[in-house]
């Protein structure tokens, strides 16, 4: 049996995958400004300081001490070149940026932090997935923007959402881009536990999705080697 986890997010699509995963979930709100730390040098320290914080909010929510949860969080930016896309604060700053994702690539940074008071650990990777886009319409952003799936998402898209529309193919994790990067959840269970998690749930519920995306040459199947 799984160990329960404790998820510093509120986003319903990390808490889906995890339970996908075999896992029981509570949900804590970090509640945190989402800022990283201004002593990280490199794009990926400065997820990771965000996820980080994310964490260590929810440790002085809970008593950890007698606590056998494990923490995790995690935060996810879409990176073009040197630039960070958040979440747009409304449909103009949507526009904007898919109109600058258009038809380029750029990266989608997920940092993992995980809090295990059970095995007395703590854990913190970044994983990146390159996500190349279609040359896009305005038709073809204007509807997309309608149908309202862009509010909370890093980069004013979502992969799951409709995603074929705007993504020609994506070389990674795709569950990274989703907001959560499976391949460094498995391998911190495969350290620590010796434990190989069953993605058979997961992968099913999104087969077609990532057939679709995939350009490494595996197309029949998700990977987690990146």
């Amino acid at each position: 049996m799984n160990p329960p986890l404790i998820l510093a997010s509120k986003s319903p699509r990390r808490k889906e995958i995890l339970q996908d995963l075999g896992f029981q979930i509570q949900v804590f709100h970090s509640n945190i400004e989402e800022t990283s730390d201004p002593d990280s040098r490199t794009l990926e320290e400065k997820i990771i300081s965000i996820a980080r914080k994310k964490a260590k909010a929810v440790v002085v929510q809970i008593d950890m001490k007698d606590s056998k949860d494990i923490i995790i969080a995690s935060d996810t930016a879409v990176c073009l070149g040197e630039e960070i896309l958040g979440k747009p604060k409304n449909r103009k700053e949507a526009i904007e940026m898919l109109n600058k994702l258009s038809g380029n690539k750029h990266e989608v940074i997920t940092a993992t932090v995980i809090i295990d008071n059970n095995r007395g650990s703590y854990y913190e990777a970044a994983s990146i997935t390159i996500v190349n886009f279609k040359e896009l319409k305005e038709e073809v952003i204007l509807e997309y923007l309608d149908k309202n799936v862009y509010l909370d998402k890093a980069g004013a898209y979502g992969i799951q959402n409709n995603g074929d529309w705007l993504i020609e193919n994506i070389e990674g994790d795709y569950f990274n881009v989703m907001g959560i990067s499976v391949a460094k959840f498995l391998e911190y269970f495969k350290i620590y536990y010796n434990r190989e998690i069953s993605t058979k749930t997961l992968i099913k519920k999104h087969e077609n999705a990532i057939r679709k995306l995939r350009s490494d040459g595996d197309n029949n199947e998700q990977t987690f080697s990146k």
